[in-house]
C-alpha cells in the first residue's frame, strides 16, 4: 500500500517508518527482500536459544519451555511463508530499513538470553506453565487461520474480507501475534521484556494496523464492519460495556492463575 501525505499524524510518521516501500530511509537500491530478514530471525532462533543454552549451561526447566515455545514458533512462520506467504512481506527494501526491522527482530531475542542467563524464572509454576501455553496455543492458531484465510480468499476474490476469523476483529493475526510472544515474555517473567514488548506494539504493530485501516477505509462496506467488529479484539455483543467485562475477567483469571498456582 502506497501512504499519501496525512499532515503531521504521528500514526501516519509511525507507518512511514514501519513501510518498506514509504519509508523515508529508503536510500539506495531496494535489494533486500523483506520477508527473507524476517525468516531468517526466526527460522533460526531455536538453534540460536539452544546455543545459549549450551553456552551458559542452563538446561532448566523454564529454559527447555522457552525454547520449546519461542522455538517452535520460529519454525513454523518459515513453514507458513513458504506455503501461503503474505504479499506485503514479499517485497525488497534498502540498506537502512532492512538493517533497521534485522535489528528489531534481534531484540526479541533479548528475552530468550535472559532466560539462558539464568535471570528468568528458572522453575515456573504450573499455572505460569499452563498459561504461557495456553496464551501460545490460541495465538498461533489466530495467526496462522487468519493468514491463511485472507491467502486463500484473495486467491479468487479481492476486497473486504469480513467473515470466520475476521467477522468481528480486524486483526485476528496481529492479536495471535501479541498473545504469542506475550507467553514468551510471561515465562521469563522480566519486566524488561514487557517492556520490549510495549515497544514493539506500539511502535510497528500500530504502524502496520494503521495502514491496514487506511486501506480497509477505500473498500466498500467498511462502514458497517466497523460497528460490527473491534480494531484489535473480537466484540462479543454490541454493548462495549460488557465486552470489557469479558475481558477484564479473562485477564483477572489468568493473572491469578501464574500467581496462585
Amino acid at each position: 500500500m502506497s501512504l499519501k501525505k496525512d499532515g503531521n499524524n504521528l500514526l501516519y510518521k509511525i507507518a512511514l517508518i514501519t513501510s518498506p516501500s514509504d519509508n523515508p530511509f529508503n536510500i539506495g537500491p531496494k535489494i533486500f527482500p523483506v520477508h527473507i530478514i524476517v525468516n531468517l530471525q526466526k527460522g533460526t532462533t531455536i538453534i540460536m536459544m539452544y546455543l545459549l543454552m549450551i553456552y551458559f549451561n542452563n538446561y532448566s526447566k523454564g529454559a527447555y519451555i522457552y525454547l520449546s515455545l519461542h522455538g517452535s514458533y520460529g519454525l513454523i512462520w518459515f513453514l507458513k511463508d513458504i506455503t501461503f506467504p503474505d504479499k506485503s512481506m514479499h517485497v525488497k527494501t534498502c540498506f537502512l530499513p532492512a538493517g533497521a526491522l534485522f535489528t528489531l527482530l534481534l531484540l526479541y531475542w533479548c528475552m530468550g538470553f535472559e532466560m539462558m542467563l539464568g535471570w528468568g524464572i528458572q522453575e515456573p509454576s504450573n499455572g505460569r506453565i499452563f498459561v504461557c501455553f495456553f496464551l501460545y496455543s490460541f495465538g498461533l492458531i489466530l495467526m496462522l487461520c487468519t493468514d491463511l484465510q485472507k491467502y486463500l480468499i484473495l486467491q479468487y476474490k479481492k476486497g473486504l474480507i469480513t467473515n470466520y476469523f475476521l467477522a468481528t476483529n480486524r486483526n485476528t493475526n496481529y492479536l495471535g501475534e501479541i498473545m504469542i510472544y506475550f507467553s514468551f515474555a510471561l515465562i521469563v517473567g522480566r519486566l524488561e521484556c514487557y517492556l520490549l514488548l510495549i515497544f514493539v506494539w506500539m511502535t510497528f504493530f500500530v504502524g502496520r494496523i494503521y495502514l491496514k485501516e487506511k486501506s480497509l477505509q477505500k473498500k466498500e462496506g467498511f462502514d458497517v464492519y466497523k460497528k460490527n467488529s473491534y480494531i484489535i479484539l473480537f466484540k462479543f455483543f454490541d454493548s462495549h460495556l460488557i465486552n470489557g467485562i469479558i475481558y477484564a475477567f479473562i485477564i483477572a483469571l489468568l493473572f491469578y492463575i501464574v500467581k496462585y498456582f
